[in-house]
């Protein structure tokens, strides 16, 4: 099977609709691991559950 071209205009905006299923699907798991590799960094643990508590209290003022 050929594999299909995707086009991306000059604006460089792409259409998800002509992403193959199966490209998303790589496109996904490749950003969930290096997601996942991060998230499991403690220097980035860290920093992230810093922020989640910058931000949790930042919403309580709000409240």
């Amino acid at each position: 099977m050929k594999e299909p071209t995707i086009k991306i205009a000059a604006t460089g905006r792409i259409d998800p609709e002509r992403i193959p299923q199966y490209v998303a699907q790589n496109i996904a798991q490749a950003a969930l691991s290096g997601i996942l590799r991060a998230y499991n960094d403690p220097i980035i643990r860290a920093d992230y559950e810093r922020w989640k508590a910058e931000r949790k209290a930042r919403e309580g003022v709000k409240a």
